[in-house]
């Protein structure tokens, strides 16, 4: 869910751009881009699960986790099929990737000192308050990315009409809506199942 959440800011947020000619994307480039964002997002949770955290731990696991979102946003970029051509410049292409490595780690020590520490004694508030830096770590990376970017008119190309913005629009809605609803609904029944095995569980230890 993350993964594909990082794919869709993605490309909800290249709705809100526009260039003074046609933009279409390129539909294998296009499914192509969600894989890094869920191999980095999937390796992250599987790393902070661990029992055993270190400064270290979080560094690279903020590393890898920036690094996926990037690989995801350039991917996605170069699936953009318009007519002309797409340059970056270097300093804010390494800012969007630092910013995003910043934020990243910024998120996954908040959510490990509210845990330790139990401010307020509210569930979830740790994840709460990653989720937020962690949404302004991929938006910012996102936008400053786009910053770097320029694009030079080029006549003699002409772009290949596979997916329109419209079409890929309503794609990431419905995938966004459905993965919503299936969480929901995995969190609802893990949480009837822990709270019908405490019960046995307490009933075979009395």
């Amino acid at each position: 869910m993350m993964g594909v959440g990082v794919w869709a800011m993605h490309f909800i947020g290249m709705e809100a751009f526009q260039l003074n000619c046609n933009i279409n994307y390129d539909a294998e480039m296009t499914a192509l881009s969600m894989i890094p964002g869920v191999i980095a997002a999937g390796f992250a949770l599987y790393t902070l699960n661990q029992k055993q955290q270190s400064h270290w731990r979080l560094l690279y696991t903020s590393l890898v986790l920036a690094g996926g979102v990037g690989l995801m946003h350039y991917t996605g970029m170069a699936a953009m099929q318009f007519q002309g051509l797409l340059r970056y410049d270097l300093k804010l292409f390494c800012l969007s990737l630092l910013s995003a490595f910043i934020l990243a780690y910024t998120a996954l020590r908040i959510k490990f000192y509210v845990q330790k520490k139990d401010i307020l004694n509210l569930p979830y508030l740790q994840s709460f308050m990653s989720a937020v830096v962690m949404g302004l770590a991929i938006s910012s990376m996102h936008y400053i990315a786009m910053q770097a970017a320029f694009f030079i008119r080029a006549e003699d190309l002409v772009p290949n009409s596979e997916v329109s913005p419209s079409t890929l629009a309503a794609i990431v809605g419905f995938i966004v809506m459905v993965l919503l609803i299936l969480g929901f609904i995995f969190m609802f029944f893990s949480s009837r199942f822990a709270s019908v095995k405490q019960r046995i569980d307490v009933i075979l230890a009395n």
